[in-house]
């Protein structure tokens, strides 16, 4: 079997851009993630973590809006999402941080909101009843967006009930406006047991944005993180599935070493990353 790191350049450039989730380098400040963006050419920059904080709208406040703004422009970079701690099946809970978020997408010019599908993982709901939450979610932000003008809207991440097709498939049927999806594409295949290419032909219609990252199987029966291309991610199938389609969004890199601090340093798993054949630009 080919792997990832064996796939010739032969084939054209990739349409997809590629980014990274500041995730992966949680300790470093907006300055220092910019200089790993620009020393390893990525210029989609996906905010989770800056300085050890998840509250990113206070931290740009204390920091100085304007002045990071006008630093990303100058470096030729941009923020393409927001990851918020959001759950849409937390219903309405979260719409005071979906605000302040919106607030500082605004500012920033980026276009996307992350929130989690949340739930129990791998167990979509069962009845009308356990959906509502997630329909009352999406209602309210789409009337909040249409009042306050809101240009920025919401990705919903494939991560815990929504790791199966026929989960999205049915909460678009439910849902009355069309859905943004955040494909984190390891785990629809890791955890919801999809195929890559099921998933990309089923969903395609929805996905905004895609994570990606490996794993392999360990002793205690879970799957353990690896640098890209060191476990059992199909990245060459995913590679030729966007080129077939002209994939034209961000690939980023869900680097997750804020919640798994044994993991290498982020510029490593970003060299590895760059250095996959299938990924070269």
């Amino acid at each position: 079997m080919t792997s990832a790191l064996e796939i010739t350049s032969a084939t054209p450039a990739p349409y997809y851009r590629r980014g990274f989730s500041s995730l992966g380098c949680g300790e470093l400040n907006l300055a220092e993630i910019s200089a790993l963006a620009t020393r390893f050419d990525i210029r989609d920059l996906e905010l989770r973590v800056i300085s050890g904080r998840l509250d990113l709208p206070a931290w740009f406040a204390e920091t100085g809006l304007d002045a990071a703004s006008e630093f990303l422009a100058s470096a030729g970079q941009r923020v393409i999402v927001l990851g918020t701690s959001v759950r849409l099946f937390e219903g309405t809970k979260g719409l005071d941080e979906l605000r302040a978020f919106a607030r500082l997408a605004r500012r920033l010019g980026c276009p996307w909101l992350r929130i989690f599908d949340g739930g129990l993982r791998n167990q979509p709901p069962r009845d009308a009843a356990g959906w509502q939450p997630a329909l009352d979610l999406l209602a309210a932000w789409r009337d909040e967006r249409a009042a306050s003008g809101w240009t920025c809207d919401v990705l919903i991440e494939t991560h815990d009930a929504l790791v199966t097709n026929a989960s999205v498939v049915e909460l678009a049927a439910r849902a009355q406006d069309g859905l943004n999806i955040l494909w984190d594409s390891h785990h629809t295949w890791a955890v919801g047991g999809e195929p890559i290419a099921d998933t990309w032909r089923t969903l395609r219609p929805w996905i905004r944005h895609i994570h990606v990252k490996d794993s392999a199987p360990a002793a205690d029966g879970k799957r353990a993180y690896m640098l890209p291309g060191h476990g059992d991610f199909p990245f060459a199938e995913l590679d030729a599935l966007l080129r077939s389609d002209a994939y034209d969004g961000v690939l980023s890199l869900e680097w997750e070493r804020h919640w798994h601090p044994h993991l290498p340093a982020l510029p490593a798993a970003l060299a590895v990353w760059q250095n996959l054949s299938a990924f070269r630009s």
